[in-house]
């Protein structure tokens, strides 16, 4: 739950909560903490993602930034964590929010069965839309991590070299790899440092 701008665990599972956080604490408080990381956090851009780059590529779907600006609000407003986030820095905490990936190639078949057109994506679409994003978040005081272009794929997948041991026997496209963790831990870092930069 988020409450009163701390996020506190549900009823009977603190337990599970120190376990995952080494029993340090169950109750997150970002007064207590330099900056607070969400990564992925079930916000799910990763469908708006695939959604607008198959309508931007597909001149019969096409729509425009006001719509993709009043679409992405409501995908993040849908997500308590997505809330929670632009709660905590309207409160004057440091938050960075790193983008959950795309979906890994070579595990499934026709993962972008919904959004072919999104398949023929290039860095410069990507680039497009990671900037609305961006600013998005910018303009709520938050910091974005994109997904790092040297990660992807087939216009909007991950690459498969990212893959969680086992993928491919449990169909699991969402989860990545301890190697993409440490990308996303140095995203963080660097933005961590470059705000320490700024400050001076």
């Amino acid at each position: 739950h988020y409450i009163d701008g701390r996020i506190e665990p549900e009823d009977g599972i603190s337990s599970i909560v120190k376990t995952v956080n080494g029993g340090r604490r169950d109750v997150l408080d970002p007064s207590g903490f330099d900056a607070v990381v969400f990564f992925a956090a079930r916000l799910r851009l990763r469908e708006f993602l695939h959604h607008a780059l198959h309508r931007r590529l597909d001149p019969s779907a096409f729509i425009t930034a006001a719509v993709r600006a009043r679409t992405l609000d409501a995908v993040v407003q849908s997500s308590r964590f997505g809330r929670a986030a632009l709660d905590m820095a309207a409160r004057g905490h440091k938050v960075i929010f790193a983008v959950g990936p795309f979906l890994t190639e070579g595990v499934t078949e026709a993962p972008l069965r919904n959004t072919p057109m999104a398949a023929a994506a290039t860095a410069q679409d990507r680039d497009a839309l990671w900037r609305e994003i961006e600013a998005y978040f910018a303009d709520r005081d938050v910091t974005f991590l994109r997904q790092r272009d040297d990660t992807v794929v087939g216009g909007c997948l991950t690459d498969g070299r990212f893959a969680i041991e086992g993928a491919a026997e449990i169909g699991d496209t969402v989860h990545k790899s301890p190697a993409y963790g440490r990308i996303v831990l140095e995203q963080v870092f660097d933005a961590l440092e470059a705000g320490q930069e700024s400050a001076k």
